[in-house]
């Protein structure tokens, strides 16, 4: 391993040196050098210079202003004939018309189309409400026979599959029994009437695929919901959320279990009072075995203590 060299000896600085004296600037001259002189001066040109070959024509000044009077042109150009001016003009003053009778037409037609369109709803109301209360119908045609029936009899309810109807009663025509008569049809032209006019039929029966809450307890059953009807023709007020309803299918009357169907799940069938003239919409939901729905009987009682209404039929 090699050695390193010391370090250089220490120099001193060189000594300070004062500035040069201070000299003039060159005095300043007034004419400047010959290398500078200014260009010659502008020398005419000779006697013989050469002339353009094409010189320009010379300027044609324009001629004295004419102060003469203006020519008249409507004494040089003849007169044509004056056209008639369109009548009437939109923006001109137009007197106010007469009083006429215009507008009189087609408000008459407006009239008779409104007529005719109240006539028929006025109509379309009328067969609705007609084959709604048919069973309106058929209270007042049974009459005083109807007072005469004993309001509770319990022993016609159907106990079970044994005591149930053998079938419906009238099943051609339109008909109105007395509670605790045989089964009548589905249908509104077929009802049962109570002492005091209060009339109930079956509107509806339909089949719907169970809940599925439902289809654990009941496998391979459907949902049949059964619509009823009780219209109020007493003088009264009926409270109708009492009324119950049972159901029966097959040949040897089996009843069936009924469920909750509403969408709320806070109870179905008929809820409120009925006011005297008014009809009240009741709602029960059934689980069938899909087989038996053309065989139903349903049992329905409108208050505690009235005699059943039957009814027989099958879902739409």
């Amino acid at each position: 391993m090699t050695e390193e060299p010391p370090p250089p000896a220490w120099q001193p600085p060189p000594a300070w040196q004062p500035p040069p004296p201070w000299q003039a600037p060159p005095a300043w001259q007034s004419e400047p050098p010959a290398s500078q002189a200014l260009p010659p001066a502008w020398q005419a040109p000779p006697a013989d210079f050469a002339v353009l070959d094409n010189p320009p024509p010379p300027v044609a000044w324009p001629s004295p202003v004419d102060l003469s009077p203006p020519v008249d042109l409507r004494a040089a150009v003849p007169s044509a004939p004056a056209r008639p001016v369109p009548a009437p003009y939109p923006f001109e003053y137009q007197p106010p018309r007469p009083p006429g009778s215009s507008w009189v037409w087609p408000v008459i037609g407006l009239v008779l189309v409104l007529l005719v369109a109240c006539g028929g709803l006025a109509f379309a109301s009328c067969e609705v409400i007609g084959s709604h209360n048919a069973s309106t119908a058929a209270v007042a045609s049974t009459g005083p026979a109807a007072s005469s029936l004993d309001r509770a009899a319990p022993s016609a309810s159907p106990a079970g599959p044994s005591a149930s109807p053998a079938g419906p009663a009238s099943p051609d025509g339109p008909s109105a029994v007395p509670a605790g008569s045989a089964a009548v049809p589905f249908g509104t032209a077929h009802t049962v009437i109570w002492p005091d006019h209060l009339v109930a039929y079956v509107f509806r029966a339909r089949h719907y695929d169970l809940p599925e809450g439902q289809l654990a307890i009941h496998p391979g059953d459907i949902s049949v919901g059964v619509e009823a009807k009780i219209v109020n023709n007493s003088p009264v007020d009926v409270v109708v959320t009492p009324a119950t309803m049972r159901m029966w299918y097959g040949p040897d009357r089996r009843p069936a279990d009924r469920y909750d169907g509403s969408i709320s799940q806070t109870g179905d069938g008929f809820f409120g009072v009925v006011h005297p003239g008014h009809t009240a919409d009741g709602w029960f939901s059934f689980a069938v075995p899909p087989r038996y729905m053309r065989q139903l009987v349903i049992e329905m009682v409108p208050r505690p203590g009235d005699a059943p209404a039957l009814f027989a039929g099958s879902v739409d």
